[in-house]
């Protein structure tokens, strides 16, 4: 009987005198080279079938990849111990295969790769996958693989015993290695050295291999030019610190300058005072055309009278990036902020300036404050002086993915959110839109919402005609998504309710709504299952730019003051489409992205910020933005006829595709963005941060 245990033993057989050994058959002698070779040649299929189901061409510079497989199997060799070497491939394998289902899933659903710090994140691409249809059969071939390697391990142990062998003088094992780890090596450091040099701009860079090799700043294009295991050592070095942004920065010449304060050029904005509060709401997996009447009457009223809402912001970054990017402004290049920078304070997050100015600072999430690890970021890094999560709500009522509905988020929070016997800013992340998946009905959970939607049912199936659909999953999302925004909608207007009634004690005669600014923004569109699909024809790729706009709404009281008229801002020339019957609800035309947000928050307050840490624009101005974005690693923008343009990167782009001669002409641009990421990082690793003058970051510095 075959037992697989003690067969790895070589301890069993018959053991040879060094002058017998001639006399064992070849495939025994050389056995312990098996695994080693199974372990190649079953690393390269899995990273082809990979690269293939994710309709990829296969990576450009394997040779990375495969010469620290040839230095794994090399060391491998060095033991005739099949027991060892079958475990240590299994694992290495099983990581592998790993990996490589998650980045087809993944990169089909979300367009992601996946990263060792974003692990989490797989369940969410996973979750994606069913709604997004993905094709399983991809699972056929790996599991086929799986399948032959298992059997291919059992011939081999059954089969290719090592023979044990007495005085036995092993030379030709050690050399064999050593001969393959110095090849592999001597390769690896032609190849890199052969690397073509960085260009001047950064748009050149984008694809030069090089640059993306040391800077690991574009993670798909690493994985697309280097492989699987090229790519997750980078992803460990970046994580370790290994791969500097410092190191980039000197590489490319690019140093922190003394402080560089933006050029403005909005003088025509009636600005916020010390002592006007400010409330943001990140506003969880929303699209524009979520927004409705029926089912959102409180911000579809209040976006009608009271706001500037911009058409034309598009986000497409996880949600911990805006979350992040609108408090400070600042991106990362090849990190995760929430885990690496948690702990390092920046002096010109929003939540610091305010709470400079003797504002108390308060910060809400609808779910656990462990998620992007929040509790430590928001305390520590931002500075908010509180964070409430779901544990801080007395009514433990989860109704979907770990969180409260958001009417309760809004409902039990109103005097923290909004003080009235002190100057606040307080931040919100809502919930109940996110992560919502086919095969589950939410109405147990959502039952007064589910009303609504019975209720409006004609309305709703005009706007979305998803509804229409005979696909029962389809029907069921859009319904779970629709029944989100309603309880979203109700905790809004409690918010405003709130505001209109209740005296600001610090600002005698006036009511809250009256003394604070409203800024509301999407984290990014629908990726599961974007509404504006059918009726918006670009938009029926879920994973494209094109057509899956998010709302970005601003309320100033100030200026809807009488004494502030509304006719200064139509000055604007970005104002465009304007309403004349309505003294309000003005729409901003404009691209815009989530680097901008921070920056049409300081111009409210005139904030003065430094043009290399933070970059965006006021959506107040007629300065061009870009969007640098977290899946895919690109970096997009409007061409002056409306076109979107996208760096060279991105896969099948919808629209207009630009000419390199139209892409030198934003590479200014991109470079001053580039600059500006690769100055706050330096300033991030060099923790240089505390020798900012902090003096600049000033309510009303921009005034003065």
């Amino acid at each position: 009987m075959f037992n697989f245990v003690t067969e790895f033993d070589r301890g069993q057989g018959k053991v040879y005198l060094d002058d017998e050994m001639a006399s064992v058959v070849w495939y025994k002698r050389y056995s312990y080279l098996f695994i080693p070779a199974l372990y190649l040649l079953m690393g390269v299929l899995l990273d082809v079938a990979m690269y293939g189901f994710m309709g990829l061409p296969f990576a450009s510079d394997y040779v990375y990849s495969f010469a620290i497989m040839v230095i794994v199997a090399a060391l491998l060799c060095l033991t005739q111990r099949k027991w060892l070497q079958i475990t240590v491939v299994s694992l290495l394998l099983a990581v592998q295969l790993f990996t490589c289902i998650s980045n087809i899933v993944s990169y089909i659903s979300l367009s992601e790769i996946f990263s060792w710090e974003t692990i989490d994140s797989i369940v969410n691409a996973i979750i994606a996958s069913t709604s997004t249809q993905l094709d399983l059969t991809f699972l056929v071939p790996l599991i086929i693989m799986v399948v032959f390697y298992v059997v291919a391990v059992i011939l081999i142990a059954k089969f290719c015993k090592t023979p044990v062998v007495k005085k036995q003088r092993r030379i030709f094992q050690p050399v064999l290695s050593l001969v393959l780890i110095a090849a592999s090596l001597l390769t690896y450091g032609v190849a890199y050295w052969t690397l073509p040099a960085y260009q001047d701009e950064y748009l050149d860079n984008l694809t030069n291999r090089k640059f993306v090799y040391d800077t690991f700043a574009n993670r798909v294009q690493s994985f697309k030019m280097f492989g699987t295991y090229s790519y997750y050592l980078n992803n460990l070095l970046a994580l370790m610190s290994f791969k500097s942004a410092t190191s980039t920065a000197d590489a490319l010449d690019i140093t922190v300058k003394d402080y560089q304060p933006d050029s403005y050029g909005y003088e025509n904005i009636a600005q916020l005072q010390p002592g006007d509060n400010l409330i943001m709401i990140l506003m969880e997996t929303f699209e524009r055309t979520a927004i409705n009447p029926y089912t959102m009457p409180n911000l579809y009223q209040f976006m009608q009278e009271n706001c500037y809402a911009v058409e034309g912001y598009y986000s497409i970054e996880r949600t911990c990036i805006p979350d992040y990017l609108s408090q400070t402004g600042t991106h990362v290049l090849g990190k995760e902020m929430w885990s690496a920078y948690a702990n390092t304070e920046i002096p010109f997050s929003l939540a610091n300036i305010f709470g400079r100015a003797g504002y108390t600072t308060n910060a809400f999430h609808n779910g656990e404050g462990k998620f992007y690890n929040r509790n430590r970021l928001y305390s520590k890094a931002l500075g908010f002086d509180h964070f409430y999560d779901y544990n801080a709500l007395s009514t433990q009522y989860k109704a979907y993915f770990n969180g409260n509905k958001d009417e309760i988020l809004f409902k039990e929070n109103l005097t923290r959110m909004a003080p009235a016997d002190q100057d606040f800013y307080s931040y919100v992340v809502s919930i109940s839109t996110h992560g919502l998946v086919p095969g589950i009905n939410l109405q147990p959970l959502y039952p007064e919402e589910y009303k609504v939607l019975e209720h409006y049912s004609v309305e709703l199936a005009e706007l979305y005609p998803w509804l229409n659909s005979n696909d029962k999953d389809k029907v069921q999302i859009i319904k779970n998504y629709l029944a989100g925004t309603v309880t979203f909608d109700r905790g809004f207007g409690a918010l405003l309710d709130y505001l209109r009634t209740t005296d600001d004690q610090t600002a005698p005669g006036k009511k809250l709504i009256e003394t604070t600014a409203i800024v509301m923004f999407g984290d990014h569109y629908y990726y599961l299952n974007p509404l504006a699909a059918q009726k918006e024809p670009e938009a029926a790729n879920p994973n494209d730019l094109i057509g899956n706009q998010c709302p970005f709404i601003v309320y100033n009281p100030r200026a809807s003051h009488p004494d502030v008229p509304t006719a200064t801002y139509a000055q604007n020339a970005l104002l465009m489409g304007v309403d004349e019957a309505q003294p309000w609800g003005q729409t901003i035309k404009r691209f815009t992205a989530t680097m901008d947000i921070y920056k049409t928050v300081c111009s409210l307050f005139g904030i003065v910020t430094d043009q290399q840490l933070t970059y965006g624009h006021s959506v107040f101005t007629d300065q061009p933005s870009v969007g640098v974005g977290y899946i895919n690693g690109y970096i997009w923008g409007e061409n002056t006829d409306g076109s979107k343009w996208r760096t060279v990167d991105f896969q099948e782009f919808v629209g207009a595709t630009p000419s390199r001669d139209e892409l030198k002409k934003v590479a200014p641009l991109l470079t001053q963005t580039f600059d500006s990421i690769i100055a706050n990082m330096t300033l991030y690793e060099g923790k240089g941060f505390k020798t900012l003058d902090k003096a600049y970051y000033t309510l009303g510095s921009f005034a003065a």
